[in-house]
């Protein structure tokens, strides 16, 4: 239905100018400001209570936060979306940027703010003193951000000498010059060129070595050119071993200045923590998550692994070498650049015993549309949210559809709950697009409850990457639907937030929450892309969709009989077969090791002996023990500058440093808060709970274990976690 309810509010409308961009950055600064001016005119800290600092400052917050809303879109997607505002965004957001930084580095806001803290929560001297408030006077949205106020400055070196905080100064610029230098490495790669025999490149198929003269020349003296980066599929195509490892590993070691650029981050990463009075980064990093230690990290991890150890060697190992055996007559090791190609002939010869009679791609009954579509719908039903979409053409009248949506392809909702309360607008972005990097929701606007009680509705663009054909229909893929619901979630979560603070929402996202839970919520909602009732009842043959997608479908069939129009999902009674679930398992211990890579890293202490610290060892012993493959060490070369050294291709260190357990966590406790839902995916209480409970509270309330109990009424069960990966039992 193309409509806008009667008591919506208009969606927004993006008519803006390079100027008046620069008028909202200029009015946001100014009343950041001035408001700091007069509260230090009419607080001091003996005066300071929450009431009349904390609490007015968020307030204002709630306020600005809408009024760079735009800014804030604008910055997030491609210029050529909003021709003409990119340098104008830029220059308006860091003017407001100076300003809120320029807040967070008062030193009498500071006294005031550490004033009212203190009243809570107060130190030893001041305990014997009268006048200390009882915290649970506060409230714990209040107390929530009562804290975050005072970390953003104690972030900041406040609490440390002046020199010290100027050498945190020091340091953040530091990282980013150096983070800056490790990006453009990785977005610069080009690849080393090899040279192969054409017996050398045995098994490569006819049609591939054929690109390989198109792309890279033709043969000379005849040898191939292969480009270890371009050309990587080589890899698992060919027979010969050594083939594999040479384009592997020469695909691994093409940014080796990283090295460096790694070992200085972690050193300034360990010098910020300790000046902040942590003994490492991870540790200061993770004090406010769910899983709250390195120690902890590390120990989820290698729990997992000695559970997922047996059925990794029974269920992949195992068969992996058998078919190398078969085709090399030696499977003494098996080799990370073996595990590919050996995985797919077992899936061959898998999927050839199973004889299927059905081998029709099933992203057939998923077109893109419809599907996202039909995702907000059906989960909406679930939720008690309720999504209308709406013509871009006819929202306002008079107002053109370039200026309330971006770009022809994306699908603009309004959202209301269940008792027709608008709550703000959806924008499905659907489609890949230059220069749009990342599957996210990108909020925009300021998502907090008003003083009447009702939400201040806020808008969601939802960039959701979806590759479009180049002609005729566009179909998802299993992989595209998963990715597609995360994002979903999070746009859910943000539309679900009640809280009185903007800065406490979902909308802010990780910023505001913990790392590890907006991934849980994420992957929570992921759980429906595997249920075998939600996908058939979202399924629609792309044939059914239109008179024109009929006859595309006859086209390409020679008028064959129509399939049905939903896909039966039978759900398997004995879960995947041994193989798949040796690939989840192996998966699982990949992410593994590489989480504990990440806390290897960031828990280094100050001052870091660089030229002592082997990155590349640590990377490839930290791998084998978890995967369980050979590596180049096996075969005797003990010189690590010659082992594999991908990590210097991942840029997470620099975004998600101490934070890469995050997404392989996540599941741990997805899994048991999908529970509920498991056999009746559309169960409405279920949904009504885990909105309320959950979503609802978006950061200001830090216990979340205990929503997570709250919700399901008991401790949460993560040997639901382990059995998604075969492991029964203790």
């Amino acid at each position: 239905m193309l409509a806008r309810r009667a008591n919506a509010p208009p969606p927004r409308v993006f008519n803006d100018t390079a100027q008046s961009v620069l008028k909202i950055g200029k009015q946001a600064a100014s009343m950041e400001t001035d408001f700091i001016n007069n509260l230090l005119k009419t607080v001091t800290p003996s005066t300071a209570t929450f009431a009349n600092a904390i609490d007015p400052y968020w307030k204002l917050h709630n306020v600005l936060n809408d009024l760079t809303a735009q800014l804030e879109l604008y910055d997030d997607l491609p210029s050529d979306d909003f021709p003409g505002l990119s340098d104008a965004t830029g220059t308006a957001l860091d003017a407001y940027g100076k300003a809120y930084t320029s807040t967070f580095t008062n030193s009498r806001f500071f006294e005031i703010v550490q004033a009212v803290y203190h009243q809570y929560f107060p130190d030893q001297n001041q305990r014997r003193q009268s006048g200390v408030k009882d915290p649970q006077t506060l409230g714990i949205e209040d107390t929530t951000i009562l804290k975050r106020t005072v970390k953003l400055f104690r972030d900041r070196g406040y609490g440390i000498s002046v020199q010290q905080r100027k050498r945190l100064e020091q340091i953040e610029s530091q990282l980013d010059s150096v983070g800056s230098d490790f990006a453009n490495a990785v977005g610069n790669i080009k690849g080393d060129t090899l040279q192969f025999t054409a017996k050398e490149l045995d098994g490569v198929p006819a049609d591939r070595l054929a690109k390989l003269q198109k792309d890279n020349g033709a043969i000379k003296n005849g040898m191939y050119t292969v480009n270890t980066y371009q050309d990587f599929d080589i890899c698992y195509q060919a027979k010969n071993g050594t083939t594999r490892q040479l384009i592997y590993l020469g695909s691994d070691r093409v940014a080796p200045d990283n090295i460096d650029r790694l070992k200085q981050l972690v050193s300034l990463r360990a010098e910020q923590a300790n000046l902040l009075g942590h003994k490492n980064y991870a540790e200061y990093v993770l004090q406010n998550t769910l899983i709250k230690s390195p120690e902890n990290v590390e120990s989820f991890f290698n729990n997992l692994a000695d559970k997922l150890h047996p059925l990794n060697e029974e269920q992949y190992i195992k068969p992996l070498k058998s078919f190398k055996q078969k085709e090399t007559g030696d499977s003494k090791f098996l080799f990370e650049w073996d595990a590919a190609r050996f995985e797919a002939q077992a899936q061959a010869a898998a999927s050839k015993m199973r004889k299927r009679a059905d081998q029709r791609d099933t992203s057939e009954w998923y077109e893109a549309e419809h599907t996202v579509t039909g995702l907000l719908d059906l989960l909406g039903g679930v939720f008690n949210f309720r999504f209308t979409r709406i013509d871009p053409a006819t929202a306002i009248p008079g107002v053109p559809a370039n200026q309330i949506v971006w770009n022809p392809s994306v699908l603009l909702f309004a959202v209301h709950d269940v008792s027709g309360q608008c709550l703000g607008y959806a924008y499905m972005d659907l489609y890949s697009r230059k220069d749009v990097g990342g599957r996210y929701p990108a909020p925009f606007g300021a998502s907090f409850v008003r003083a009447d009680g009702t939400p201040n509705p806020i808008s969601v663009a939802a960039k959701l990457l979806i590759t479009k054909a180049d002609s005729g229909v566009t179909l998802l893929d299993s992989d595209t639907i998963h990715g597609v619901i995360r994002v979903i979630g999070n746009v859910f979560a943000t539309f679900a937030s009640r809280t009185k603070y903007s800065a406490l929402s979902t909308a802010r996202g990780i910023p505001a929450t913990a790392a590890d839970v907006f991934n849980i919520v994420e992957s929570t909602f992921e759980a429906w892309s595997s249920n075998a009732a939600f996908l058939e009842k979202l399924s629609n043959h792309y044939s059914y969709g239109s008179p024109a997608a009929l006859k595309e479908w006859n086209s390409k069939t020679s008028n064959q009989k129509q399939p049905p129009q939903k896909l039966p999902q039978t759900p398997s009674t004995g879960g995947p077969t041994p193989l798949q679930n040796g690939h989840n398992v192996a998966f699982s211990l990949s992410q593994s090791s590489m989480a504990v890579f990440d806390q290897f890293l960031f828990t280094q202490s100050y001052p870091v002996d660089t030229k002592s610290l082997d990155l590349t060892f640590n990377y490839n012993t930290i791998g084998k023990k978890f995967k369980q493959l050979n590596q180049i060490d096996d075969l005797g070369v003990k010189d690590t500058s010659q082992w594999d050294f991908f990590y210097t291709q991942d840029t997470s260190p620099i975004s998600a440093a101490a934070v890469y357990y995050t997404y392989s966590f996540s599941f741990a406790y997805a899994a048991d808060l999908f529970s509920p839902f498991e056999k009746d995916p559309f169960n409405t209480a279920a949904g009504k709970k885990f909105r309320d409970i959950v979503l609802a509270s978006g950061a200001s309330n830090p216990d979340y274990v205990g929503l997570f109990e709250q919700y399901l009424g008991r401790k949460v069960d993560m040997s639901k976690f382990y059995a998604t990966l075969g492991v029964h039992g203790n």
